[in-house]
């Protein structure tokens, strides 16, 4: 796949999956009243919300790895920031260098995702 057409799927989706979240998200808040008869609805709303809130890590994820749109490296950075910052409050940019440790580091005290002194 050439980086051109990546880089138009990378960021068609990482759109999608950023839109979805937020129209799901104001619309349950603002819109669903939960009653016995609407809990079905709204169990099934928090699963999508949950798929929704992995695909917003994934899209971050991806845009720490230069994957989303690497193209246009500042639109990926800036959907990367936008989609971990709705997906969990996390500055991408504190972010990403911690990640890039996870993966020098995995498994060992310089990994930030491991704890050395109790492996368990």
């Amino acid at each position: 796949m050439s980086v051109r057409r990546q880089s138009w799927i990378g960021v068609a989706l990482a759109i999608l999956f950023i839109a979805a979240w937020l129209a799901l998200h104001v619309g349950a808040i603002f819109g669903l009243t939960v009653t016995v008869e609407t809990a079905g609805i709204a169990a099934a709303l928090v699963l999508v919300q949950a798929w929704l809130s992995t695909a917003l890590f994934i899209t971050a994820h991806d845009a720490m790895h230069g994957a989303v749109a690497p193209r246009w490296p500042r639109l990926q950075q800036a959907l990367g920031r936008c989609a971990l910052m709705i997906y969990a409050g996390i500055d991408f940019a504190r972010m990403a260098p911690a990640h890039f440790d996870h993966h020098k580091y995995a498994g060992t005290a310089g990994d930030p995702d491991f704890n050395a002194r109790d492996p368990r």
